[in-house]
């Protein structure tokens, strides 16, 4: 394995972190809110069972990246890097949901809006990306 597949999968693993890292974050102190206050609406209810996906989910990454960091010249499984890359896929969604639960049990408003920013971003970043090329 050549130095540039390992330079480019230490910056992939270091976005990666500080991606999961932040939403366990942000997890962690909206759960804590939401069981502290004793919330009982839908969107309080969606916010937990998500969190509580997206919680592991994360976790798990980050332990994976700091094995994968450990061992950067160890030929890596397509399989494997599939799988993990689903399971980050999943708890960055399960994230967003919670947000979305904690934002729809503050009011229908915010949710929407929440919504509609977070795709038109996305579809920004999109195009973005594509008009981007490997040339020098």
């Amino acid at each position: 394995m050549d130095k540039q597949r390992s330079k480019g999968s230490k910056y992939t693993i270091e976005i990666s972190n500080l991606y999961a890292g932040g939403l366990i974050t942000i997890g962690l102190i909206f759960l804590q809110q939401i069981f502290s206050s004793g919330a009982n609406n839908p969107g309080a209810i969606m916010a937990e069972i998500a969190f509580t996906i997206a919680l592991p989910t994360l976790t798990g990454i980050l332990i994976t990246n700091a094995i994968q960091s450990w061992y950067p010249y160890k030929p890596h499984s397509s399989l494997g890097e599939n799988l993990i890359q689903m399971i980050f896929l999943i708890g960055v969604i399960a994230s967003i949901v919670g947000i979305c639960g904690i934002f729809w049990s503050l009011s229908h408003l915010v949710v929407l809006t929440f919504f509609i920013s977070l795709l038109f971003t996305t579809f920004v970043v999109v195009f973005y990306v594509s008009t981007l090329s490997n040339k020098p």
